[in-house]
């Protein structure tokens, strides 16, 4: 009895060490077949491993924060990592590490700073497997707009026009908003872009016309001049 008791135990002993084996050889051959997540960018249709972006520091232009949507393929994701010396929003949840829930990452930096800013995203999947996302960001100044003058005679009537000047940082909510005009180094007029500056002469000699604009951050260009003649 007491042999039969122990062939009992060595076979339930054999079945419990096989079913571990299992589950081990299953466990490899999954870890083997496990990739790391899949980032994409928002903006980019292919995989996101480098961002190189930029931002105007102006408080009338443009906040300094700077926010990305990224979509994460991985049926197994675990939780984001950010390493940065900004402050992160990761999912409206102010922290540099976060859990994952779905497919969806929305990542927002703040406190930006004039020069480079950098920051590396890791997203890792249950077996700890990652992918990595560097983003740079760089930081500037608010840009001096550009003046350009054009005009002509009309009669005795000189008809000018700003419309052509530019802010260099259009593209970062930069915009002309106003124009100085004077008028042979003394007369000054102020008047919208948009708005043609007309000055009336009676006599033929020749005048010297100043154009200086400003964008929404009051920043001055330098002034641009031209001499006109009545003829």
């Amino acid at each position: 009895m007491k042999t039969l008791k122990i062939y009992w135990y060595l076979i339930a002993v054999l079945i419990v060490c096989g079913i571990i084996a299992s589950c081990d050889t299953r466990f490899e051959n999954y870890e083997s077949r496990n990739v790391a997540p899949q980032v994409t960018y928002q903006e980019k249709t292919e995989e996101s491993k480098k961002i190189l972006d930029s931002v105007k520091l102006s408080k009338s232009s443009l906040s300094t924060t700077k926010s990305y949507q990224f979509k994460i393929v991985d049926t197994n994701l675990r939780y984001v990592e950010i390493t940065t010396s900004l402050a992160v929003t990761i999912n409206d949840v102010k922290s540099k590490l976060q859990p994952l829930k779905n497919d969806k990452l929305n990542i927002v930096f703040s406190d930006i700073a004039i020069g480079e800013n950098k920051a590396t995203v890791y997203c890792y999947d249950v077996l700890k497997k990652r992918c990595e996302i560097d983003i740079t960001i760089v930081g500037f100044e608010n840009l001096i707009p550009v003046a350009v003058l054009s005009g002509a005679f009309s009669e005795k009537e000189l008809i000018l026009t700003a419309k052509e000047s530019f802010d260099k940082d259009r593209l970062y909510g930069g915009k002309i908003v106003g124009c100085i005009w004077i008028v042979d180094g003394k007369n000054k007029t102020m008047s919208a872009v948009d708005e043609n500056f007309t000055k009336a002469f009676a006599d033929v000699k020749e005048h010297t016309i100043q154009l200086i604009v400003f964008d929404n951050d009051n920043t001055m260009s330098e002034a641009v001049s031209k001499v006109y003649s009545l003829k």
